[in-house]
């Protein structure tokens, strides 16, 4: 009997040890797993960031990431030297809207509030860099979501308009003070017998200096984005002739600007010639890529059926511009502008179709009916003058041609310019 029961007592004694020893080696291959699968959670939590930021940093406007608590995780080059940044661990950790002045905080604490809600926003302020350089900043605020939805991070665009405004306030100083000399004019009307003739020249010298600053601040984008572009080391080539002609031709539009205040009094004709269409618009794709945000992508799609047309060249590509600006104003965030070109067949002829469609916000019917008014405008005090899309018919209208717009509320919009075809040599001249 005791030798069975030392049998049974040694039995239970091994059997508890191997319990133990297995017990054991699960815990070991636990804990193994679970070291890996940490490994693995950092090597994709680094290649994520890693990835992040090489998209951040082939952006040449100043963008950053901010955790959800508005505080900063991540700059890319172009900030450090938009910012004349030369220590960035010193600002990552700290809350962006402390970064801006008094003044502007409330529109930036506003914009973030948006972000954590899911709204994307956009609003221009003033901000000195770190040294102390003052400029004005045109910034775009996204929030970056999971797949659940929720708000993990902000995406923030900011792009250097300081040039832009600076044209922009001396556009506005002139027209008051304009609008001064029409005050001293109207008060003395009853003195001068020619005064209404002092009163005309004034409003409409205002008008002008107001549409040569809107156009002004257009072409300034297209030569600011270019030559932000030129910057990198990466760019090839045959890319940097277009961007550079480019420029040069954005030049040359501007002094055709200045000609036409240095000869307001004789009041320039315009200057219509022959051109292609899709060889045109072809030039100025990457041009007006420029002006566009990194969110939105431009297409186009020519048709090889589009006749030719005479018209003011210089004229055509502004209006072209102010249409494209518009576009981009209207998906603060992001989207797509498409440009295309046909030809139509309308009752009084054949025409050049170029219809510009972006996927913005889209227009009330109330806001459609106006849109072509001088001054009327639905962007923010000191956003826009009101004078692009009166340019635009101006410059049809010259050209014996047509303009229309579809657009509903949500659906975005499409502007259609009808261009006449060039008579040929044969042909009756109606």
């Amino acid at each position: 009997m005791q030798l069975e029961a030392e049998v049974a007592r040694l039995q239970s004694a091994a059997t508890a040890h191997a319990d133990e020893t297995a017990q054991s080696a699960k815990n070991v291959a636990a804990a193994q797993v679970g070291h890996r699968l940490a490994e693995l959670r950092y090597v994709e939590a680094a290649a994520r960031e890693a990835f992040i930021r090489s998209i951040l940093d082939a952006n040449t406007d100043s963008s950053k990431v901010l955790d959800p608590q508005g505080r900063l995780e991540m700059l890319n080059v172009s900030s450090l030297s938009a910012l004349e940044i030369s220590n960035p661990a010193q600002l990552i950790g700290q809350p962006w809207a402390d970064l801006w002045p008094e003044a502007a905080r409330i529109l930036v604490e506003t914009a973030l509030q948006g972000a954590l809600q899911g709204r994307s926003s956009r609003f221009s302020a003033p901000r000195p860099t770190t040294t102390g350089t003052p400029k004005w900043w045109d910034v775009v605020i996204n929030p970056i979501v999971d797949d659940q939805g929720a708000v993990t991070r902000i995406l923030v665009t900011s792009r250097d308009i300081t040039e832009l405004h600076r044209i922009q306030t001396a556009a506005i100083e002139f027209n008051l003070d304009l609008q001064a000399q029409l005050e001293q004019a109207l008060a003395g009307r009853d003195k001068a017998p020619n005064a209404l003739d002092q009163i005309e020249k004034p409003q409409a010298l205002g008008q002008l200096v107001g549409g040569v600053a809107h156009d002004f601040n257009n072409l300034l984008q297209v030569i600011s984005g270019a030559a932000a572009l030129l910057k990198k080391p990466s760019l090839e080539p045959a890319r940097k002739d277009t961007l550079l002609d480019g420029i040069i031709t954005a030049a040359q539009h501007a002094q055709t600007l200045t000609s036409r205040l240095l000869a307001f009094s004789h009041r320039n004709a315009p200057m219509p010639a022959a051109f292609d269409v899709n060889s045109r618009l072809s030039t100025m794709v990457e041009l007006l890529q420029c002006t566009m945000t990194s969110q939105i992508t431009v297409r186009t799609d020519f048709s090889e059926n589009v006749c030719p047309v005479e018209a003011d060249v210089s004229q055509f590509e502004i209006a072209l511009l102010n249409l494209v600006v518009n576009a981009r104003d209207a998906m603060p965030a992001g989207g797509t502008l498409t440009i295309r070109t046909s030809l139509a067949k309308r009752a009084d002829g054949s025409f050049a179709c170029i219809r510009v469609t972006d996927t913005g916000q889209g227009m009330a019917p109330e806001v459609k009916t106006r849109i072509f008014e001088p001054y009327y405008t639905t962007k923010g005090p000191g956003k826009g003058t009101g004078l692009g899309l009166p340019q635009v018919v101006d410059f049809i209208r010259i050209a014996g041609g047509h303009i229309e717009v579809e657009s509903e509320t949500g659906q975005g919009a499409s502007f259609l310019l009808y261009l006449p075809c060039k008579k040929t040599a044969d042909e009756p001249h109606v």
